[in-house]
């Protein structure tokens, strides 16, 4: 065995002379021996790189057949079943003509043995309108603001060396959607002038959410 070198398997090749462990080359010798230490060590390493990638995709590949289960005689994969069993429960809980037998008068969240159903209420707010973006709020207000569009124009004009600024400082001009949001809801800025940035106005309302609980066994229950 080669010092420092521990061997992955039994068809490892160690080269037949190392250096010392600080090694200080002193001829074409020493150069060879350093080339061949560094090449094997190369070499294992990229064949245990090579074992655990190999582990990990049959390790998926056993994770694959663990999520498809047998129901009602076919094999049915359970990301589509989980999500078609939380779809039924939101459709069910959210209908208003459900809403009394789940919940008490004033009551928001219900609690089960595997999980928690609730509505949570939340305030008006703004998004970005169907077809907008960043990128096109963005130009929106470099147009109702003359300054910020003339800044803008002569930082993409500085240089320094005779380069463009920006070859060696990045400036980024982005958005910022929190900001925006932040002044709307304090009054700061209108429904009438968000809108022109291109937002809308999103009413109040509530959202349903689902939380799953911890599946324990018939003895684990007893237990805990």
């Amino acid at each position: 065995m080669v010092s420092g070198l521990a061997p992955l398997s039994s068809v490892d090749v160690v080269p037949a002379r190392v250096l010392p462990r600080n090694p200080a080359i002193k001829s074409a010798d020493d150069v060879a021996c350093a080339l061949e230490e560094v090449a094997c060590g190369d070499s294992r390493v990229s064949n245990a790189q090579k074992a655990c990638d190999e582990a990990v995709r049959l390790a998926k590949a056993t994770f694959q057949k663990k999520t498809v289960f047998n129901l009602f005689g076919r094999d049915v994969n359970w990301a589509d079943r989980r999500a078609e069993l939380v779809g039924a429960i939101e459709e069910f809980a959210t209908a208003k003509e459900h809403r009394a037998t789940l919940f008490a008068d004033g009551v928001k969240t219900r609690e089960f043995t595997f999980g928690t159903i609730k509505f949570r209420g939340h305030g008006a707010s703004i998004a970005l309108r169907s077809g907008e973006d960043a990128k096109s709020v963005l130009s929106k207000i470099e147009d109702k603001c003359e300054i910020l569009k003339k800044i803008l124009e002569l930082l993409g004009k500085l240089k320094l060396f005779k380069q463009p600024l920006r070859t060696f400082v990045r400036i980024k001009n982005e958005l910022n959607q929190a900001g925006l949001k932040a002044a709307w809801s304090e009054g700061l800025l209108s429904d009438e002038e968000v809108g022109e940035l291109g937002f809308k106005k999103v009413a109040a309302g509530e959202t349903f959410s689902i939380e799953i609980g911890e599946y324990l066994v018939q003895s684990e229950r007893r237990n805990a």
